[in-house]
C-alpha cells in the first residue's frame, strides 16, 4: 500500500496554488497580467569585455576551491570574485594568450592549456611554463586532467599534435601513436578507475 501525506499536508500543498488562481483572477478588468519573471532575480547574467571580461569567447571556465570563477578565452584569462573580473597576465602573451582549458590540481596550482604557448602553471604567484623551448613537446594543448593511484599522482596533457604527457612532478612521459593510442591528437580526456590496473 503507497504511503500517502495525510490530508491536512495536502491541503497545506493545494491551498497556496488555490491562492495564487483566485489572485490572478481577481485582477481587474483590463489590466495586464503581471509576469513572474520581472518580479524575480535573474537567473542569467551575461558578462561582455565592457565588464572586464578580457574577450568574449570563453572556451573554459573553472570554479576553484576558494570559491573564484576562472574564464578562459581567446585572448586571455581573468577571475570573477562575485563583483568584478581580475585579469591574470599570462607569461607567454606576445605568442599566445588564447586559453583552452583550465584545471586546479589537489596541491591548488592552476594549470592553464594554451592554443600556442604549451602548458602553464601558477602557483604561489609564480608562472612555470612547459613548452619546446624547455623540453615539452607541443606549443597547444587541448585538455589537462589529475589521477591519483598506485602509480602515483600524474597531470596529464592532452596535445593537439604530440599525443598524451603524463606529469609526475619530475619529468614528462610520453604515449603516442608508437606507445599504441590511435591518434596524437588528443581531446577531453577522463580517466576511470581500474581494477585491474597495477
Amino acid at each position: 500500500m503507497p504511503l500517502r501525506p495525510p490530508r491536512c499536508a495536502r491541503l497545506l500543498v493545494v491551498a497556496p496554488l488555490l491562492v495564487a488562481l483566485w489572485a490572478g483572477s481577481a485582477a481587474p478588468a483590463g489590466a495586464r497580467p503581471r509576469d513572474p519573471f520581472d518580479s524575480g532575480v535573474p537567473f542569467v547574467r551575461a558578462f561582455e569585455v565592457a565588464d572586464g571580461v578580457p574577450q568574449n569567447t570563453v572556451h573554459t571556465l573553472l570554479l576553484d576551491r576558494e570559491g573564484y570563477l576562472w574564464a578562459g578565452t581567446q585572448d586571455g584569462l581573468a577571475r570573477y570574485d562575485g563583483r568584478a573580473w581580475t585579469e591574470l597576465e599570462l607569461p607567454s602573451r606576445e605568442r599566445s594568450n588564447f586559453v583552452r582549458f583550465l584545471h586546479q590540481s589537489a596541491d591548488g596550482a592552476l594549470w592553464v592549456a594554451t592554443q600556442g604557448a604549451g602548458l602553464l602553471r601558477w602557483a604561489d604567484g609564480a608562472w612555470t611554463s612547459f613548452e619546446p623551448a624547455n623540453g615539452f613537446p607541443a606549443e597547444r594543448v587541448n585538455a589537462i586532467a589529475e589521477t591519483d593511484g598506485p602509480s602515483g599522482h600524474w597531470i596529464w596533457a592532452a596535445t593537439h599534435s604530440a599525443g598524451l604527457y603524463g606529469w609526475d612532478g619530475r619529468a614528462w612521459r610520453a604515449w603516442t601513436v608508437a606507445e599504441g593510442l590511435p591518434a596524437d591528437r588528443i581531446w577531453p580526456t577522463v580517466f576511470r578507475e581500474d581494477d585491474e590496473a597495477e
